[in-house]
């Protein structure tokens, strides 16, 4: 089985497959699981470095302090601020759907299209606008509150 399945294969796989017989029957890759204690830490730091990024320049270029930003990643720090998450998502240059998969991992609601303002920042996603300012721009010319900032002490 390829190393690199959808969610949406693997739940087809799953329809397909009896529950004691999971992991088994269905060779499932270790890659598609999420085994980790902190499978929303593993997910970020592995998408981090899939795109060419340091968890520390990501951190910083998210507005936030290195300390704050390692606790939000490893959740040891919770916060109920979607758009943290959201501006380390952008900082790391994740796309669409993997930012959509950090938030479901970090348990919150992915980006709805019919939420106005998830609806332009799914549109700044889809075109390739992930840079934190020109994405606060883009939700203020649309009258509409910027990525909040983290209100966080260094």
């Amino acid at each position: 089985m390829k190393t690199n399945i959808s969610t949406e294969e693997l739940m087809d796989v799953l329809k397909q497959v009896p529950p004691d017989a999971v992991i088994e029957a269905a060779e499932l890759p270790k890659e598609a699981m999420a085994t980790s204690e902190r499978p929303f830490y593993e997910y970020m730091k592995a998408m981090f470095s899939q795109h060419g990024y340091k968890i520390k320049d990501v951190i910083l270029a998210a507005d936030f302090s290195y300390s704050y930003g390692q606790k939000l990643l490893r959740q040891e720090r919770h916060t109920s601020e979607r758009d943290y998450i959201l501006r380390l998502c952008l900082a790391g240059g994740l796309d669409l759907t993997e930012v959509q998969r950090a938030l479901k991992l970090y348990g919150m609601s992915p980006l709805y299209p019919r939420v106005e303002r998830d609806a332009v920042l799914i549109s700044c996603l889809y075109h390739g606008k992930k840079e934190i300012d020109a994405v606060n721009d883009i939700l203020c010319a649309s009258n509409m509150e910027p990525l909040l900032a983290s209100s966080e002490p260094g």
